[in-house]
């Protein structure tokens, strides 16, 4: 019985283990205007822009769920800029202003929205919400 529930204990290790290192996510970097523009016309790419807000549950589920998707995030990891417009005040004041100042610019009033934009800065394609993954890719196949 104890040779029963060892091997159990290393299966599930395995399982687990070998679960949390073939899953991918987007690797978002942080949403500064200027940097990220500058970015994609340098190499060409478009912008997937997603905008989140402190304690908004819909975005916990697209972080953890949605954005680990090993297609999705190969997709946008290769094809394009990722970046995260997070609206909190844990940075103080100054730079919670400035990011809904920057949310307002692109037109986001509900959260979670991911913003496709192409690498001119140009809005292409919107979503928010709560989207699958393979919502986005769709999303994604319509805009290339």
């Amino acid at each position: 019985m104890k040779e029963l529930i060892t091997l159990l204990c290393l299966f599930l290790y395995l399982l687990i283990s070998n679960k949390s290192l073939s899953q991918s996510k987007i690797n978002f970097l942080n949403y500064e205007p200027d940097s990220i523009a500058y970015q994609a016309q340098k190499q060409g790419k478009s912008i997937f822009l997603y905008a989140t807000l402190k304690g908004c549950m819909p975005c916990k589920v697209l972080e953890y769920q949605v954005f680990s998707d090993t297609t999705l995030a190969n997709f946008v990891n290769q094809n394009m800029i990722a970046a995260k417009l997070n609206i909190t005040d844990k940075f103080g004041k100054e730079e919670y202003l400035k990011c809904l100042d920057i949310a307002k610019s692109h037109h986001i009033r509900v959260y979670p929205t991911i913003v496709i934009l192409d690498k001119n800065g140009k809005e292409v394609q919107r979503a928010f919400g709560i989207v699958t993954a393979q919502g986005i890719i769709k999303l994604l196949q319509e805009t290339f």
